[in-house]
């Protein structure tokens, strides 16, 4: 038999075994732990009449929760990608922003399509300011979105002049509402069931098809692999600067979405709206298990941890717990998860050094 005619075919179910990897599992087990304890500490009425966990306050948080969910995707490609992107959050608000001036503005009638590509091109290029800065002009990732994000909320500032959008005097057209009423969508309603949103239902597609991506392409692997050693990814012939760019892109994309569905979801937005926002995106995929180090995690991770982090807050808010105290439990949860990812990566590389070692010995 010759050489040209010996294939190698993958393991069965290989493919699902690497985007469904057991650290997902755990995430996933994390959050229905969160549920049955809130189920448990909180069996009573608070004083509002209302229960914490029902299926529709579960619902709810859900819907709140996609929209950081939907952003810590694209958090989480840049991540793997050993880097860090803190204009998600301003990009969140400056496109929401746009959005709603495009879709309000009295004499400029855009097709609504057109109007939503214009304000998505917005986080697509402030992506790419990011992609050129880190890939090409070699500025450390934290300065340069630093940059962009003061920018980009001083931007959405000058545009709204500190005032909420739509207003009295220039309300959403017709066909705008139409579409964010499209975008607001609750499928499924029964009885006093809400029904899921459609930003939840995009959440978990757009997790799903991103860990596939990942997993099953050339430029999702290289993503990848540039996280585990940006060197040696150079010398396998990785292209570097392109995968960058379009990981900067896609982060900068799926801000701008989250802040669209954002707005079709309250009907009003304000400069005031994204910034701080890049901390619970960021937050989530750390708690969802993406490595700050680069090349571990995956975006059905990131979803999971942005549904913990919402839940918590909302729990603890629900309890009675001041803003803060429901602030500060977040960030000593964020310090775990580090540290656990820490610990974790520790001991894998420990046990895989004895076993190395055992081989060599044998």
């Amino acid at each position: 038999m010759s050489s040209s005619a010996i294939s190698f075919a993958p393991p069965r179910f290989y493919l699902l075994r690497k985007v469904f990897q057991p650290r997902e599992l755990v995430i996933l087990g994390v959050l229905l732990v969160e549920i049955l304890v809130f189920w448990i500490i909180t069996p009573q009425l608070n004083d509002n009449g209302r229960q914490f966990i029902t299926l529709g306050n579960l619902a709810e948080e859900a819907r709140v929760g996609s929209l950081i969910g939907i952003a810590a995707v694209g958090a989480a490609l840049v991540i793997l990608t050993a880097g860090i992107d803190l204009s998600v959050g301003a990009l969140f608000g400056l496109v929401g922003v746009v959005a709603a001036m495009l879709y309000t503005h009295p004499t400029l009638h855009l097709p609504v399509a057109v109007a939503t590509v214009l304000a998505l091109g917005v986080g697509v290029a402030v992506g790419l300011v990011n992609g050129v800065s880190v890939a090409y002009l070699k500025v450390p990732p934290f300065i340069v979105t630093l940059g962009t994000m003061s920018a980009g909320a001083g931007l959405a500032l000058a545009l709204t002049k500190g005032t909420p959008l739509p207003s009295v005097a220039a309300p959403f057209h017709a066909d705008a509402e139409r579409w964010l009423d499209a975008l607001r969508t609750q499928v499924g309603a029964v009885g006093k069931f809400p029904g899921v949103s459609v930003s939840f239902l995009f959440m978990i597609a757009l997790a799903i098809v991103v860990a596939f991506w990942l997993n099953s392409t050339p430029m999702g692997r290289h993503i990848l692999a540039l996280g585990g050693s940006e060197e040696a990814s150079r010398h396998a012939g990785v292209r570097v600067p392109r995968v960058l760019l379009v990981t900067y892109a896609l982060a900068g994309l799926l801000a701008g979405v989250a802040g669209l569905f954002y707005l079709a979801q309250y009907r009003s937005i304000s400069s005031g709206v994204g910034p701080g926002k890049e901390l619970d995106v960021i937050a989530a995929a750390v708690v969802g298990g993406v490595s700050l180090t680069g090349g571990k995690g995956s975006p059905i991770g990131a979803i999971g941890g942005a549904m913990i982090i919402q839940l918590l807050r909302s729990g603890l808010v629900f309890m009675g717990y001041p803003q803060a105290h429901a602030q500060i439990a977040i960030g000593l949860f964020i310090v775990l998860a580090a540290v656990l990812d820490r610990l974790i990566a520790h001991l894998m590389a420990r046990f895989g050094q004895r076993r190395t070692l055992k081989g060599d010995t044998q």
